[in-house]
């Protein structure tokens, strides 16, 4: 269902939602090609996949009690391949480190910020970590936010193995074949979103 008050947004998302696809396929090229692998390693996988959209919105705290050391968004790492994340309206996201510190990511306006996702890390067997992130309560009360990540997912029988480049010395044990749609469902269960 697309809203009708606006007569422009279903073209609009559409187009915008086909750029970000078109950027995470040049990304995903460039990842294959740097981890030694065939172009398409990674874009075979995501090619006609689950990948979402969402739009975010983070209400002022104008006139809101907020407890001391309450975020927005708890710590967290995003379940699929890779995430786009189009400049947000206001400040807020930070990444976990692996030092272990909190940093404030900021983008300019026109930028996209992209992260791992725990797919692309399982078939890295963790040589890309998934990118722990969080979003924290703005320093200006009145500030809204608005944000639109872009989950790039694998087609659900896309299957997670590990590249052999990613085994072996230096290497934990990796970890069995699963298809995309079963991790994604054995991680909503440990979420407690959803019962297989």
């Amino acid at each position: 269902l697309w809203p009708k008050e606006i007569s422009d947004f279903k073209e609009a998302m559409l187009n915008l939602y086909q750029s970000l696809e078109d950027t995470s396929d040049i990304l995903l090229k460039g990842l294959a090609l740097y981890m030694e692998q065939e172009e398409n390693a990674f874009t075979n996988l995501t090619d006609k996949g689950n990948t979402i959209l969402r739009s975010l919105y983070y209400p002022a705290l104008d006139g809101v009690e907020v407890i001391s050391g309450a975020i927005r968004a708890a710590a967290h790492e995003d379940i699929n391949f890779i995430t786009l994340l189009i400049t947000s309206s206001a400040s807020g996201l930070q990444l976990l480190t692996r030092e272990d510190v909190w940093l404030d990511v900021e983008a300019e306006s026109g930028e996209i910020v992209a992260d791992v996702g725990d797919m692309l890390s399982r078939v890295t067997n963790g040589f890309l970590p998934s990118t722990t992130h969080r979003v924290v309560n703005p320093d200006d009360s009145t500030t809204a936010r608005y944000s639109m990540p872009f989950f790039v997912h694998p087609r659900p029988e896309s299957m997670l193995s590990v590249l052999e480049n990613c085994k072996g010395e230096g290497f934990p044990e990796p970890p069995v074949d699963i298809t995309g749609i079963d991790f994604l469902n054995e991680r909503l269960e440990e979420l407690g979103l959803t019962k297989i």
